[in-house]
């Protein structure tokens, strides 16, 4: 019995209309799959195959530690955090260009991506997903649930010994890519904001740096 994923499928069903007509592209081809694995993370992701995993273990562990109303929060936010990540490939396959799985990617990439370290690689792409479910679409949220959602969205604007930890980093990507989009939405706008997704900082200090970013950038976003 797979109740979980069957939660998720009807979770989906509702949300990716509603999600298509806020970023005006198709997510067709979505596969939900449930897993059983002994892991923290009751979701995940793979590009190459648009794929979203749902741990029926994690999710019974939500469940039985915070009721409900957290269990619905979970299935909300992880599936407009995963289902970002392949609308994320989605803009990129526009312009001809293949996302890789994060465990499919060198230590530098030479394509797109140019000499950018892997782990800015992983803070792009955890970044814009982070600003897609706490930002973009977090109206689409229950609004019983918002609350959670606010709460856990400050959690995103600091580093994580969690998050480090779950990647063996002195660093958190997702705090650092969330801080990244949000510099940069909040100097040009939420207009281009998808344009943005499709153009990756270049280095480490243009990640870090959003203004070092804007002047390598700027003239696309005209």
């Amino acid at each position: 019995m797979e109740r979980y994923t069957d939660l998720a499928r009807e979770t989906l069903k509702e949300l990716m209309p509603r999600i298509e007509d806020r970023v005006g592209v198709s997510l067709e081809g979505i596969v939900l799959q449930g897993v059983r694995e002994a892991d923290p993370s009751p979701m995940g992701t793979r590009l190459s195959t648009n794929t979203i995993s749902i741990n029926e273990e994690g999710f019974y562990d939500v469940e039985r530690s915070h009721g409900r109303a957290y269990l619905d929060y979970n299935l909300q936010r992880g599936l407009i955090h995963e289902t970002s990540h392949i609308l994320h490939k989605k803009l990129f396959l526009n312009k001809g260009i293949v996302l890789l799985d994060i465990d499919e990617t060198p230590s530098e990439t030479q394509n797109h991506f140019n000499t950018i370290l892997a782990k800015d690689y992983l803070s792009f792409l955890e970044g814009f997903a982070s600003y897609m479910t706490f930002d973009h679409l977090k109206d689409l949220f229950n609004p019983g649930l918002r609350a959670l959602l606010m709460l856990e969205r400050k959690g995103y604007l600091k580093p994580s010994k969690f998050r480090k930890a779950t990647y063996s980093l002195d660093y958190d990507p997702y705090e650092r890519g969330y801080k990244f989009f949000k510099d940069i939405i909040k100097n040009v706008g939420r207009k281009d904001f998808l344009k943005i997704a499709t153009i990756p900082p270049k280095s480490e200090e243009e990640m870090l740096n959003y203004k070092t970013y804007l002047s390598r950038v700027h003239h696309f976003l005209k």
